[in-house]
């Protein structure tokens, strides 16, 4: 069901366009990155040696099927590029479900980044959490044939500002916030504590480092 206005102009098209390469680019990198992570794993297998590097984490683990997700979520733009419109159906509803669970993912688990918490609790939360925003909507609304839909360019969550908000821009916001004063904290305090340590400048910014930890 066509649901756009008017048809999209060159401009538009082109656009719309470059966000769907970037969302291959964003795709491809994180599938590299993936399968660097998959070797690296395998090398490891049977070793029983205790050095690991940051593609073993959990926490990368998710945010790069997080960010997967969001960069697949934006690859449905190619058919309303080709279209010249945005057509209201199956491919929609799919678009607007996967990019929300991919930026709110991308967003949370950036987030725990720079949270001192149990660090399996804290990924189990926040796909339980998604889950929730995700679904109880959904099922609150599941005989409104609007919820997801056209929003000009993608479709999205239609129904209302309310909505929009409690269902991603809170989260997304609430954790660049949080993010920026805790990040701004922690250059703060290790800029400080490089001048209270002995030692040269290496010296200095590793035990800065330790004491921060």
């Amino acid at each position: 069901m066509s649901s756009s206005a008017r048809l999209f102009c060159f401009g538009e098209r082109l656009g719309i366009y470059l966000t769907v390469q970037s969302s291959c680019f964003s795709a491809a990198a994180v599938v590299i990155l993936l399968f660097y992570a998959f070797i690296r794993w395998w090398k490891r297998r049977g070793s029983q040696s205790e050095d690991t590097d940051v593609s073993a984490s959990i926490l990368f683990l998710n945010l790069m099927l997080a960010d997967l997700l969001q960069a697949i979520g934006n690859m449905p733009s190619f058919q309303w590029m080709r279209d010249r419109e945005v057509t209201e159906g199956t491919l929609c509803t799919a678009q607007a479900i996967i990019k929300q669970i991919g930026i709110n993912g991308v967003a949370l688990s950036s987030l725990r980044t720079v949270t001192p918490l149990a660090l399996k609790c804290v990924i189990a939360f926040i796909w339980v959490f998604i889950g929730l925003v995700v679904g109880i909507p959904n099922a609150v609304r599941r005989n409104e044939p609007t919820y997801y839909g056209n929003t000009g360019y993608w479709c999205w969550i239609k129904t209302g500002l309310a909505t929009q908000l409690l269902s991603e821009y809170v989260w997304v916001w609430a954790s660049a916030v949080i993010m920026a004063i805790l990040y701004g904290t922690m250059s703060r305090l290790i800029w400080r504590l490089r001048g209270s340590v002995g030692g040269g400048e290496v010296g200095s910014r590793a035990q800065a480092y330790q004491q921060l930890l």
